[in-house]
């Protein structure tokens, strides 16, 4: 569950650093970085969680 809302949290500021970057019109690298690592955490967790349910099962 903590996992799950820090994923989240961090999913909340990559979309307010998405907002700034409409504003400019291009993504900095340090954007780009984030929203590839916020992608790798999401799968990681998801994997992690389809393997504790099947284990619970």
């Amino acid at each position: 569950m903590a996992a799950r809302a820090q994923v989240r949290r961090f999913g909340t500021n990559v979309n307010q650093a998405v907002r700034a970057l409409r504003t400019t019109g291009q993504a900095p690298d340090a954007l780009v970085r984030a929203v590839a690592l916020a992608a790798k955490a999401v799968a990681e967790l998801d994997e992690a969680a389809t393997t504790l349910a099947r284990r619970l099962r």
